[in-house]
């Protein structure tokens, strides 16, 4: 938990240095949904951005060796990213965004033993009508 935590903190940060406002943090939409989660929801360049913080910790004795390249797919399943989706519909009904143009980004964070965590930040991972199957373009996801 407190590793997730501090992954979303350092994504946080680097996304507010680029312009992000964060609209909310862990939110969770109520009733028959409320199993999902968006790690961060902010507005920067006229979007609404979801942001899914993905985190690891590396060990002291994987230094020295090359770590496999810790990218948008690892751990970030199709189930996932269709939730991902399915979450972003329910906080554009419960804030009336919908008319908003939204981007889907993916943040990977790595703690070492030592030094500082290195931040990937992946833009437009996803393209909605692939899980949903309409709108006009790809940031409508509807």
């Amino acid at each position: 938990m407190a590793l997730g935590r501090a992954g979303e903190e350092a994504a946080l940060a680097l996304l507010q240095e680029k312009g992000m406002r964060l609209l909310a943090r862990n939110w969770r939409p109520k009733g028959a949904a409320r199993g999902l989660e968006l790690d961060l929801v902010g507005e920067a360049g006229g979007y609404v951005l979801f942001v899914e913080v993905k985190t690891r910790r590396l060990r002291a004795a994987a230094q020295g060796r090359e770590e496999p390249p810790f990218g948008p797919q690892d751990n970030f399943t199709q189930r996932k990213r269709a939730n991902f989706v399915r979450a972003a519909h329910y906080f554009l009904s419960d804030f009336d965004l919908w008319r908003k143009p939204c981007r889907f980004d993916l943040v990977c964070v790595t703690f070492f033993p030592q030094g500082p965590p290195k931040l990937e930040h992946y833009v437009h991972v996803i393209e909605s009508g692939t899980f949903v199957g309409g709108g006009d373009a790809a940031w409508q996801p509807w």
